[in-house]
């Protein structure tokens, strides 16, 4: 009899030790974990914005252009702002081929004379976008916005999804955009 319980308890320890390694690498997984793929670029330093909003405008903003530092191709399938201000809304984002804007459009009101017309050129953003190792993409995200009120505060942080091979990543990138209304108070 103490023989079965001595049994019992080992088969209850191996199921215990079996569901916490399981839970381990579960939580080990890199399945949405942060990754480094991708290199620090333009709009990674500095501010761009403009200081002569209005209430109503909407504006594009280009998110960091996406360089492939690893030595495997990627394939990102999202880009998100981390943080938009009150007097910001975010109405969604896109992805073009700077070939079509004529370069990367920095930051533009929707509207303007000599400003590429997103609305009309072809959005990325429905399919994967793949960056072959150690290359820029041609394609850039852009996060369209909206003037609501006062913006006191600037949009900050950029956060990339991306695959590579079998695995999920999301990696966040220094970004910064300022759009202040016109003649208000820095």
């Amino acid at each position: 009899m103490t023989a079965s319980r001595g049994i019992r308890a080992c088969s209850s320890r191996g199921s215990v030790l079996t569901l916490l390694l399981f839970s381990l690498l579960a939580c080990t997984s890199p399945q949405g974990t942060s990754g480094d793929a991708l290199g620090e670029g333009a709009q990674s330093s500095g501010v761009i914005g403009n200081d002569l909003a209005r209430v109503g405008q909407r504006w594009n903003i280009a998110l960091p252009l996406m360089y492939n530092k690893s030595p495997e191709k990627i394939q990102v399938t999202a880009a998100e702002v981390d943080h938009a201000p009150k007097g910001i809304k975010i109405l969604g984002y896109g992805a073009y081929d700077r070939n079509d804007t004529e370069g990367v459009a920095l930051i533009s009101r929707v509207g303007s004379p000599g400003m590429p017309d997103l609305d009309t050129l072809e959005n990325h953003a429905t399919r994967a976008i793949s960056i072959e190792p150690g290359t820029e993409s041609d394609v850039y995200y852009v996060v369209k916005v909206e003037i609501t009120e006062n913006i006191t505060e600037n949009i900050t942080g950029a956060t990339f999804t991306y695959k590579s091979g079998e695995h999920t990543f999301t990696q966040s990138l220094p970004f910064e955009a300022s759009l202040r209304l016109e003649g208000s108070k820095p």
